[in-house]
């Protein structure tokens, strides 16, 4: 039986591979908060031992966001740094590999003033607008991935009787999902998605105006 440590590596692998696929002297761009840090090194290893030319990581932290969310002046939510917008730019030209690790509970700004988080996201969404077109159109690999924190664990399993064991099954959940419980995820995943790609193509070859689904047992 796979240990977590095992699945963890085969979680990286597939990431690596199979969600951005990095190539020989690609360069990769990581966010991740800190409390992803096992899985984030994992990745930054594998993707080196693949020939990644360089790996640069973005740290983040949860409860740094809420300070700054709570403590900052106002001002700070309407602007967006220009280096950061320079530099994501210039990786994705680059042509740069993107992978977002995301572990935050979904809680984090319960209770913000939601007028700072409207400001913040207007602001980025403008100073960012050039490289979430390199995303949008496919022009950059990029992937986002999930890992377990302890406030998104309990919220989904509210009833374990630790946060360790709510952690645990989460990361269970999300090794199922993404096959690396299974011995060789690439390929699980190689056979999955050819086996996507022929059903899309029958499909297509079909040329349906329509579908019509039935569910037995819904209205």
């Amino acid at each position: 039986m796979s240990t977590f440590q095992d699945k963890l590596k085969k979680y990286a692998e597939l990431i690596v591979k199979v969600g951005v696929n990095i190539q020989q002297n690609q360069k990769l761009m990581i966010n991740s908060t800190i409390e992803s840090a096992e899985l984030t090194r994992l990745i930054v290893k594998r993707a080196y031992e693949v020939g990644a030319g360089e790996v640069v990581v973005n740290w983040s932290d949860d409860q740094i966001t809420r300070y700054t969310y709570e403590l900052a002046p106002d001002d700070y939510f309407k602007t967006f740094p220009k280096w950061r917008k320079e530099m994501m730019e210039t990786y994705a030209e680059e042509g740069a590999a993107l992978i977002s690790v995301v572990s935050s509970s979904p809680a984090l700004l319960k209770g913000v003033d939601a007028q700072r988080i409207s400001d913040n996201r207007k602001a980025s969404g403008e100073a960012l607008a050039k490289f979430r077109s390199y995303i949008q159109s496919d022009k950059i690999s990029w992937c986002v991935v999930s890992a377990p924190s302890k406030d998104w664990a309990t919220m989904v399993f509210p009833n374990e009787e630790s946060e360790e064991v709510a952690v645990e099954k989460l990361w269970d959940a999300i090794f199922k999902a993404v096959r690396a419980d299974l011995d060789n995820p690439v390929k699980a995943w190689e056979d999955h998605d050819k086996k996507l790609h022929e059903k899309v193509d029958y499909l297509n070859e079909k040329r349906y105006k329509s579908f019509i689904t039935v569910h037995q047992g819904l209205t």
